[in-house]
């Protein structure tokens, strides 16, 4: 039971995230808050503020798409392609006052889902604008391990040899058995590539054990479907 006043893990990574974000976002000239986003190549950063707004808003009045799908997303860039960029972050900025009645009726999912949402544009926009930074934030982490446990399922799914991955502090065995295949990765390399932001070749540039071996786990890496076409680098 949560305890009254009391804030759950979820909602303080939130804030942070949050915080940082728009503080980055309120220094933007016109030229960076058009910037295409690398990561989202669809979007400028202010596109892409607009949709973690849009989320955010989406989640207090219970209109969450379940499956996150391009259609949901992109409603929330429509709905603010008019407003100015200090519009749009005042409208974000508002969900900080009413975040301890959000997250105190969020379900424990939505909660996470939107700390993972937070937290893996918080990238893209950084890449955008130029600023790198905030990779061991705890989001990142939330991030990884929800990512991770559906390349598990994938690993399973498709009957593929048993994958350690030796990402320092984070390791983890994916599939059935004792790991037939071993990697080394940087631990935000690969929870990058959980969420489809890293390329095939980029994918191959790990240190397999066996380096044939890569080829097999390309197609399930991402959650999303597919690894990127080109490199990205942040």
């Amino acid at each position: 039971m949560r305890l009254p006043g009391r804030m759950t893990d979820h909602q303080a990574i939130w804030l942070d995230t949050q915080e940082r974000v728009a503080g980055l976002a309120r220094t933007l000239t016109d030229a960076q808050a058009a910037a295409t986003v690398p990561a989202c190549p669809d979007w400028t950063a202010k596109d892409l503020l607009a949709h973690m707004t849009g989320v955010d808003t989406d989640a207090w009045n219970g209109d969450v798409d379940d499956d996150f799908s391009d259609r949901w997303t992109d409603t929330h860039v429509r709905q603010r392609a008019d407003a100015s960029l200090a519009e749009v972050l005042a409208e974000w900025d508002g969900h900080r006052e009413h975040a301890d009645e959000l997250f105190a009726q969020a379900p424990e999912a939505l909660q996470g889902g939107m700390v993972v949402d937070a937290s893996v544009h918080e990238q893209d926009f950084r890449g955008a604008i130029g600023q790198p930074g905030a990779k061991d934030q705890p989001g990142n982490r939330i991030t990884l391990d929800v990512f991770a446990d559906g390349f598990d399922g994938r690993v399973r799914e498709h009957g593929l040899p048993a994958l350690h991955v030796d990402a320092g502090a984070w390791q983890r065995t994916f599939g059935d058995g004792e790991a037939a295949v071993r990697v080394a990765v940087e631990e935000f390399e690969f929870q990058r590539a959980l969420t489809g932001l890293r390329s095939a070749a980029q994918v191959r540039s790990w240190a397999w054990s066996d380096p044939l071996a890569a080829e097999q786990y390309e197609p399930v890496i991402s959650g999303f479907g597919s690894l990127r076409d080109t490199d990205l680098v942040e």
